[in-house]
């Protein structure tokens, strides 16, 4: 769902209801992009089963909906996956293996994934295995990059590596776009947990004025 001016409404433009008036958005009035398994949290280590999280929202020219998000299978087998709105529904599929969770007290997190602002076709990932076969590379996460067309899904998509033969994990791909320049931006160094870290804000220019 979007809001937008105190209103909430689908992909379609359909309304849904306005906040002052008829309180907040609850989850079953939005659109179903991606129907987990529905069970709870296993305790422990474990994240519940089919457990998605969104990481990335962008619209395409037409003002369309695109999101990348990631799903968890186990503690070693995550995955990328994306979905847009092309009209009529939703279009929703697999896209990348995600690899292993990034440390296993917060089993679902992963290396993320970004969509280019401007061109959301346009997808970066951060994984720590062959993001077309799932095979473990052996290294820590690299960042790849790949032109997602509506009808492709992970048989189809060829993931061009950003990085290779890193020392320390490459994570968080994000893109910064303003005044002419287009710029990838990722976290490398050591990464333990979200409040243990001594990464750097690395990145490489796509675009100049």
């Amino acid at each position: 769902a979007e809001y937008r001016d105190g209103h909430f409404s689908r992909a379609s433009g359909e309304p849904i209801k306005d906040l002052v008036k008829d309180g907040p958005l609850l989850t079953s009035e939005a659109d179903v992009v991606f129907l987990g398994s529905g069970e709870g949290g296993r305790g422990g280590l474990l994240s519940a089963r089919e457990s998605a999280w969104t990481c990335a929202i962008a619209t395409d020219a037409e003002g369309r909906p695109h999101l990348g998000y990631t799903l968890y299978k186990s503690n070693s087998d995550n995955r990328f996956r994306m979905a847009f709105w092309d009209g009529e529904r939703w279009v929703d599929r697999e896209v990348a293996y995600a690899g292993k969770c990034l440390y296993e007290r917060e089993s679902s997190y992963t290396g993320l994934m970004a969509l280019d602002p401007a061109r959301p076709t346009s997808v970066y990932i951060s994984s720590d295995v062959d993001p077309f076969t799932g095979k473990d590379s052996g290294g820590p996460h690299e960042i790849y990059h790949a032109e997602v067309g509506p009808q492709d899904d992970i048989s189809t998509i060829d993931w061009t590596p950003i990085t290779t033969g890193s020392s320390e994990r490459n994570l968080r791909p994000m893109l910064v776009v303003g005044g002419g320049y287009k710029v990838l931006l990722w976290l490398h160094g050591p990464w333990s947990t979200y409040t243990d870290y001594r990464s750097d804000a690395v990145g490489r220019v796509l675009e100049r004025p």
